[in-house]
């Protein structure tokens, strides 16, 4: 009698911590602003300590990069692939001797399925290197989406003005 009364017991102890049977299958992870943000921040942050790695980390694999940038009177337009753009952010990495970045603006918005969202960013960037100091105003926009669970970049615009 005493060993089925401990076992009863154990067991209205361990009910609790088992989950509850639910009469739907769960809904797929929504992508928030806070989700959202932080994939920016993330961003910002490997960037400003020129790690590579933790850029790829939230670029998807079919990304795309577009970025247009005004130099005095020439205008430049460059398209990169994931892959591309990675070698170029280590060889620029590689040779910068300083580097600063202030986003200014940046405003979110989810897709109504919640599984995208698209960011308009507006920032400061201030690099130097040998060569000299260059300073750029931009704006970005970036695409955001779910994918196997994770929130990853599919693509940027970027767009800078580069001061000189």
């Amino acid at each position: 009698m005493k060993l089925r009364l401990k076992f009863l017991l154990a067991l209205a102890c361990l009910l609790p911590a088992l989950p509850a049977p639910t009469g739907r299958a769960q809904t797929p992870a929504a992508v928030t602003e806070a989700k959202v943000l932080a994939v920016i921040a993330a961003l910002d942050k490997a960037a400003r300590a020129a790690k590579v790695d933790d850029i790829a980390a939230h670029l998807a694999d079919d990304v795309r990069f577009k970025m247009t940038v005004d130099i005095g009177d020439a205008t430049q337009s460059l398209e990169f692939d994931r892959a591309e753009f990675l070698a170029d952010a280590k060889r620029g990495f590689a040779k910068r001797l300083a580097y600063e970045l202030k986003r200014q603006k940046i405003e979110v918005a989810i897709s109504n399925d919640g599984q995208s969202a698209v960011v308009n960013t507006e920032s400061f960037e201030k690099l130097q290197r040998r060569e000299g100091t260059f300073s750029s105003v931009s704006s970005a926009i970036y695409v955001l989406k779910l994918r196997g669970g994770r929130l990853v970049v599919t693509s940027c615009h970027v767009t800078a003005r580069v001061l000189i």
